[in-house]
Protein backbone atom coordinates (compact mmCIF):
# COMPACT_ATOMS: atom_id res chain seq x y z
CA UNK A 1 0.00 0.00 0.00
CA UNK A 2 1.18 3.38 -1.33
CA UNK A 3 1.47 6.15 1.56
CA UNK A 4 -0.42 9.44 -0.06
CA UNK A 5 1.07 12.45 1.82
CA UNK A 6 -1.80 14.90 3.14
CA UNK A 7 -3.05 18.18 0.44
CA UNK A 8 -2.02 21.72 2.03
CA UNK A 9 -3.58 24.91 0.61
CA UNK A 10 -2.89 28.73 0.83
CA UNK A 11 -5.45 31.22 -0.38
CA UNK A 12 -7.44 34.38 0.39
CA UNK A 13 -10.67 35.47 0.09
CA UNK A 14 -12.98 38.46 0.52
CA UNK A 15 -10.59 40.64 -0.49
CA UNK A 16 -12.13 44.44 -0.98
CA UNK A 17 -11.59 47.48 -2.57
CA UNK A 18 -13.78 49.92 0.29
CA UNK A 19 -11.71 50.23 3.34
CA UNK A 20 -14.02 49.44 6.41
CA UNK A 21 -16.45 48.01 3.92
CA UNK A 22 -15.59 45.23 2.16
CA UNK A 23 -11.57 44.80 2.62
CA UNK A 24 -12.19 41.62 5.23
CA UNK A 25 -9.04 39.99 3.58
CA UNK A 26 -9.23 36.27 4.49
CA UNK A 27 -6.19 34.14 4.19
CA UNK A 28 -6.27 30.61 5.15
CA UNK A 29 -3.92 27.48 5.37
CA UNK A 30 -5.41 24.07 5.18
CA UNK A 31 -4.39 20.67 4.76
CA UNK A 32 -6.43 17.75 3.79
CA UNK A 33 -5.82 13.91 3.25
CA UNK A 34 -8.86 11.40 1.32
CA UNK A 35 -9.40 8.47 3.54
CA UNK A 36 -10.83 5.31 1.47
CA UNK A 37 -14.68 4.90 2.55
CA UNK A 38 -14.45 8.08 4.83
CA UNK A 39 -13.73 10.49 2.50
CA UNK A 40 -11.85 13.60 2.53
CA UNK A 41 -11.05 15.45 6.27
CA UNK A 42 -9.44 19.11 6.10
CA UNK A 43 -8.24 21.11 8.99
CA UNK A 44 -6.70 24.85 9.07
CA UNK A 45 -6.71 28.36 10.36
CA UNK A 46 -7.78 31.31 8.86
CA UNK A 47 -7.27 35.18 9.86
CA UNK A 48 -8.56 38.48 8.62
CA UNK A 49 -9.25 42.01 9.23
CA UNK A 50 -9.48 42.83 12.98
CA UNK A 51 -11.82 45.90 11.98
CA UNK A 52 -14.23 43.98 10.14
CA UNK A 53 -14.54 40.55 11.57
CA UNK A 54 -15.96 41.37 14.80
CA UNK A 55 -18.70 39.98 17.69
CA UNK A 56 -21.76 41.82 18.30
CA UNK A 57 -19.93 43.98 20.38
CA UNK A 58 -17.16 45.20 17.97
CA UNK A 59 -14.77 42.59 19.70
CA UNK A 60 -12.04 41.55 17.28
CA UNK A 61 -12.62 38.23 16.18
CA UNK A 62 -11.00 37.58 13.12
CA UNK A 63 -9.19 34.43 12.75
CA UNK A 64 -10.43 30.56 13.73
CA UNK A 65 -10.71 27.30 12.94
CA UNK A 66 -11.60 25.67 9.69
CA UNK A 67 -12.79 21.94 9.39
CA UNK A 68 -14.57 19.75 6.77
CA UNK A 69 -15.56 16.99 5.87
CA UNK A 70 -17.05 15.79 2.14
CA UNK A 71 -17.63 12.43 0.32
CA UNK A 72 -19.47 11.51 -3.11
CA UNK A 73 -21.96 9.28 -2.27
CA UNK A 74 -21.32 6.90 -4.92
CA UNK A 75 -23.49 3.63 -3.15
CA UNK A 76 -26.71 5.87 -3.71
CA UNK A 77 -25.53 7.58 -6.82
CA UNK A 78 -22.30 8.84 -8.51
CA UNK A 79 -24.03 11.95 -8.69
CA UNK A 80 -24.48 12.69 -5.20
CA UNK A 81 -22.14 14.27 -2.67
CA UNK A 82 -22.52 15.26 0.87
CA UNK A 83 -20.42 18.13 2.59
CA UNK A 84 -20.34 19.35 6.21
CA UNK A 85 -17.68 22.74 7.18
CA UNK A 86 -17.37 24.67 10.19
CA UNK A 87 -15.66 28.07 10.16
CA UNK A 88 -14.79 28.82 13.87
CA UNK A 89 -15.17 32.27 15.57
CA UNK A 90 -18.02 34.29 16.41
CA UNK A 91 -18.17 36.95 13.44
CA UNK A 92 -20.29 36.79 10.86
CA UNK A 93 -18.80 34.13 8.81
CA UNK A 94 -18.27 31.79 11.49
CA UNK A 95 -20.49 28.56 11.20
CA UNK A 96 -21.62 25.44 10.94
CA UNK A 97 -22.65 24.47 7.00
CA UNK A 98 -24.50 21.37 5.68
CA UNK A 99 -24.90 20.73 2.52
CA UNK A 100 -25.55 18.40 -0.37
CA UNK A 101 -24.70 18.43 -4.60
CA UNK A 102 -26.68 16.55 -7.35
CA UNK A 103 -24.81 16.57 -10.35
CA UNK A 104 -27.86 16.48 -13.17
CA UNK A 105 -24.69 16.29 -16.18
CA UNK A 106 -21.48 16.29 -16.09
CA UNK A 107 -21.69 19.78 -16.66
CA UNK A 108 -24.78 20.90 -14.64
CA UNK A 109 -25.03 20.97 -11.07
CA UNK A 110 -26.71 22.35 -8.05
CA UNK A 111 -25.57 23.01 -4.44
CA UNK A 112 -28.34 23.13 -1.41
CA UNK A 113 -27.03 24.44 2.17
CA UNK A 114 -28.28 25.03 5.55
CA UNK A 115 -26.13 27.46 7.85
CA UNK A 116 -25.95 27.28 11.21
CA UNK A 117 -24.29 30.43 12.78
CA UNK A 118 -21.91 30.86 15.27
CA UNK A 119 -23.58 34.21 16.86
CA UNK A 120 -26.64 34.71 15.44
CA UNK A 121 -26.70 38.41 17.27
CA UNK A 122 -23.52 39.24 15.00
CA UNK A 123 -25.86 38.84 11.92
CA UNK A 124 -28.88 40.54 12.21
CA UNK A 125 -28.40 42.28 15.67
CA UNK A 126 -31.26 40.46 17.65
CA UNK A 127 -31.78 37.42 19.96
CA UNK A 128 -33.24 35.97 17.28
CA UNK A 129 -32.74 31.81 17.40
CA UNK A 130 -34.19 31.47 13.77
CA UNK A 131 -31.91 33.31 12.03
CA UNK A 132 -30.09 30.23 9.93
CA UNK A 133 -30.00 30.48 6.48
CA UNK A 134 -30.77 28.08 3.62
CA UNK A 135 -28.32 28.58 0.30
CA UNK A 136 -28.63 27.26 -3.34
CA UNK A 137 -26.04 27.23 -6.08
CA UNK A 138 -26.46 26.37 -9.86
CA UNK A 139 -23.23 25.07 -11.38
CA UNK A 140 -23.01 25.49 -14.85
CA UNK A 141 -19.74 24.34 -16.24
CA UNK A 142 -18.38 25.99 -20.01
Amino acid sequence: MQLVPPAFAVGAYNFGTKAKLTDYNMVYGLLAKTIPVVGRLSAGYYTGSKTLLVDEVGNATNSGLLLSWDRSMSEISDKLWFAVDYQGSKNYLGALNLGFSWAFSKNVSVIFGYDIYNDKNVLYNSTNTNANTFTTQLDINF
